[in-house]
């Protein structure tokens, strides 16, 4: 992993609020028809963990389901003071060079979120210097970088599943990111029980996704034993987070 390079103060000219990407932009949906080959007879029985999250998975409030997330009160307090100046807040700028992982996890998505033309390769660095300081959602978006080949890097597989591992105990759209590493390109039973094991730690969390992700597996008997019970306990937990979340694309062609 490349050590952290020096950086410095960067200045933009800024259209409008209307410029913002937002962190939403950072988030990556996965496609939800998952039929991986190896079916639940090869597979180990669920661990004591594992069970314990299948049912925090069926129990999801939608008070909780996605509610976790990033607080933008200190983006739009940047963003006032980009407007206005040109240039991010001295203090915050400050911060980020003293390798404040917050602080550079901040910096790097300004500095991809802004602007006509920003710099992918400044902000893969504050991202991927917070990563390397632990920051966890850096770790997030490191990872899917290098898992998508975005913000001018290389596809690199390998890396990608080590930062969204480490990712992955914080950030369920992580964890979910390891399970469809696995369900689109195949692997043996260890590679998809830890697919299973992702997946369920996502569900865990509330992360819809995954929920209804699980809900399929269950009823289909895919790296689950079939179960309809379970499986109809976290179609209800999806289907009433659609009725108070009409504004998310999800895909629901499989909820029948």
């Amino acid at each position: 992993m490349a050590e952290e390079t020096s950086r410095h103060p960067v200045r933009w000219g800024w259209a409008s609020a209307a410029s913002i990407l937002g962190l939403a932009a950072l988030w990556i949906s996965y496609p939800q028809a998952a039929q991986p080959s190896e079916t639940a007879g090869a597979l180990p029985p669920l661990s004591a963990q594992e069970q314990t999250w299948l049912t925090r998975a069926q129990t999801c409030a939608t008070s909780a389901i996605w509610a976790d997330r990033p607080g933008l009160a200190w983006m739009e307090r940047e963003t006032q003071y980009m407007q206005s100046t040109g240039q991010i807040s001295p203090a915050l700028m400050e911060q980020a060079l003293a390798n404040d992982p917050e602080a550079m996890y901040r910096v790097g998505v300004l500095v991809l979120s802004f602007g006509s033309k920003p710099n992918l390769n400044a902000g893969f660095e504050y991202l991927l210097g917070a990563a390397i300081a632990g920051h966890p959602q850096a770790m997030h978006e490191v990872g899917l970088a290098y898992l998508h080949g975005t913000l001018n890097q290389l596809q690199d597989p390998i890396r990608a599943r080590s930062w969204l591992t480490r990712a992955a105990p914080s950030i369920p759209e992580s964890a979910y990111a390891l399970y469809w590493m696995v369900r689109d390109n195949g692997g043996d039973v260890n590679d998809i029980t830890m697919a299973r094991h992702e997946l369920l730690r996502a569900g865990s969390a509330c992360y819809v996704h995954a929920t209804m992700n699980i809900y399929l597996h269950l009823q289909r008997g895919e790296i689950f034993h079939k179960d309809a019970d379970s499986a109809a306990q976290l179609k209800d937990a999806v289907e009433r987070f659609l009725m108070d979340h009409q504004d998310v694309a999800i895909d629901t062609q499989d909820l029948v």
